[in-house]
């Protein structure tokens, strides 16, 4: 698509090829995603968005064996706090993440340290 896309504007435009214009048009095509991908989402109670059942951790649509969770990312800004599953993937491959307030820091870490037991907290 993106070749077609520059091959055009460089025909019907009448314009010569240049870096620039091939910049440009990478630029303009990729950035809403670069965009998107850096919008994590708020989630107001961890406590309650984050569920364990019969051995599974429950995000969502996401069901991950306990079993297979051993490191989770958990660190805080000032603004915010931030969950994440980097080495468990949830469906069609995406990472598993959400930023939360920071006052649910510590009650949150307790709690996903009690359900699986051998975790390891990164930051």
């Amino acid at each position: 698509m993106f070749i077609c896309y520059v091959a055009l504007t460089t025909f019907y435009s009448e314009l010569s090829f240049s870096i620039e214009s091939l910049l440009a048009s990478v630029l303009v095509i990729f950035i809403p995603h670069l965009v998107q991908r850096q919008n994590t989402k708020l989630v107001k109670e961890p406590l309650k968005h984050v569920v364990f059942k019969e051995g599974y951790l429950l995000i969502e649509q996401h069901k991950i064996n306990v079993n297979r969770i051993n490191r989770v990312a958990l660190s805080k800004t000032p603004q915010c706090a931030t969950f994440a599953l980097p080495y468990n993937y949830g469906n069609e491959g995406k990472l598993i993440d959400f930023n939360f307030p920071i006052g649910d820091y510590e009650p949150f870490k307790n709690y996903l340290s009690s359900h699986i037991p051998s975790v390891t907290f990164i930051d």
